[in-house]
């Protein structure tokens, strides 16, 4: 599952969340907004879509 800005994350977490699919079935993906580079942005960035999408992993993470 793709992730753009401006779509929610919160949804999709509750969507997977709700669906049932176990989440090695899944492969969930964000990106870090331009805005968020840096060390600690891009750490706090992470660590608010993990919160966000109720995982303790994504497959991958995108950077500008």
């Amino acid at each position: 599952m793709k992730r753009r800005w401006g779509y929610n994350e919160e949804e999709v977490g509750e969507a997977v969340e709700l669906s049932g699919v176990p989440r090695q079935e899944l492969f969930l993906q964000s990106k870090i907004h331009p805005e968020d580079l840096g060390y600690a942005a891009t750490k706090r960035a992470f660590a608010r879509s993990l919160r966000r999408l109720k995982t303790d992993y994504l497959d991958a993470m995108l950077a500008p």
